[in-house]
Parts: C-alpha cells; structure tokens; sequence
C-alpha cells in the first residue's frame, strides 16, 4: 500500500511529515537566530549592504517556515519557502559566498514536500 499524498495533514506519509517538521522546525530556527543577529547587527553597524537586507529576508522566511508547518497553509509556506531559498541562493553567489549546500538541500526537501501533496 502506497502512502497517501498531502500537504502534511493526517493523511500524509510519516516520512514526508518528518521531513517537513524537520526542514520547518530547522529552518523557523535558523531564521529567528539570523533575524535577531541581523537586527542586532543593523543597530549597531548600519553600514553594512546587509544591513536591512537580512532582517526582512529572515523575517520573511519566519513567516514562510510557519505557514510551511501548518497544514491548512503549507502550500503558501513552501512557495513562500522557495522563493525565500532562491532570493538567499541569488545573494550569497552575488556575494561570491558558494557554500550553498544547505540552501539547495532546503529547496529540495521543499519541493519534495510539495510534490508529495499533489504537485506544484
């Protein structure tokens, strides 16, 4: 018996649940520590062309992790999720930073997620 596909409601596959509690959990994380790093860092150093760039991109992937966990909205969340990924990726290569790895282990887990609910 093959496991029902969702969008991470009851009826989704343990498997994808885990992965998407544990790309959600992982990343709202990630992304409150980078927030509060980031205020911090705007407060104190505004100079920087990070300066207000990161908090409303970490505020937005906040947002976007939450929704991804609840499962009335985790389509929104995931495409939220996906640009959030895609912005940060465009960025960090712009910044000569290619250390993203982790970025593109987020996307596809997403997209994972996603897919298994049904598609895109």
């Amino acid at each position: 018996m093959s496991p029902r596909p969702s969008g991470g409601g009851p009826s989704a596959s343990l498997p994808i649940q885990f992965l998407q509690w544990s790309v959600g959990l992982v990343v709202l994380i990630a992304a409150v520590r980078t927030f509060f790093h980031s205020a911090h860092t705007l407060v104190t150093a505004p100079t920087s062309h990070h300066a207000h760039f990161l908090p409303l991109l970490s505020l937005a992937e906040i947002v976007a992790a939450i929704l991804f966990l609840i499962p009335s909205m985790s389509r929104i969340g995931s495409y939220l999720l996906l640009v959030v990924f895609g912005v940060a990726l465009i960025f960090h290569l712009l910044n000569g930073d290619w250390e993203v790895g982790t970025l593109v282990i987020y996307i596809a887990a997403v997209i994972v997620v996603r897919t298994s609910s049904g598609g895109f």
